[in-house]
């Protein structure tokens, strides 16, 4: 995947969970500004793809989503 694919699949992945770009920097500690030139492609940022990778997964296994629908099993 090249990065501007990346970038890509990242803003649709944030517009179907209903999150901004600064909400996704904030939550893996960089600035929107740092963000956006590694989703635009203009910074390979490595590290920072690790990190929104781990953060996008993390949201698809959320233990609060896990209660919301035990809770409505019940």
């Amino acid at each position: 995947m090249s990065n501007l694919e990346f970038g890509i699949y990242v803003r649709s992945e944030l517009r179907r969970r209903g999150l901004q770009q600064k909400n996704l920097a904030q939550a893996i500690g960089c600035t929107d500004a740092y963000l956006s030139q590694v989703l635009n492609g203009e910074r390979e940022g490595f590290e920072l793809k690790s990190k929104i990778k781990k953060y996008l997964l993390s949201e698809l296994d959320d233990p609060q989503e896990e209660k919301v629908v035990k809770s409505d099993a019940d």
